[in-house]
């Protein structure tokens, strides 16, 4: 008789055993499907993020084209400048001499 109420017993004890393991297992399975959401939306939010750096390295290139054509014009103006200058200063020498005459 004791044999039978001590392997009762022992079924008894690993059932329990086994049920608790069960019940971690899920918990352990529900926090893994969490874990697993979490990075794929973190996985999402990093793609965001390369898609917008790689348009505004886009938008720093084009920025960076139009900044040279604009040094240019103004390297440009300021040399058609400079021979406006030459110009004047001609005439102006050219008027004085006139003025002496």
């Amino acid at each position: 008789m004791k044999k039978r109420k001590g392997s009762s017993n022992e079924k008894m004890l690993l059932k329990e055993a086994l049920d608790d393991i069960s019940k971690e297992l899920n918990k352990l399975k529900r926090e893994k499907d969490i874990l697993v959401n979490k990075i794929g939306s973190i996985e999402s939010q990093i793609i965001e993020s390369q898609d917008r750096e790689n348009k505004l390295r886009n938008q720093i290139s084009l920025l960076v084209a139009e900044e040279g054509q604009l040094n240019k014009k103004k390297s440009d103006l300021q040399g058609k400048m400079a021979k406006i200058k030459d110009k004047l200063t001609k005439v102006m020498r050219i008027k004085d001499d006139l003025r002496g005459v």
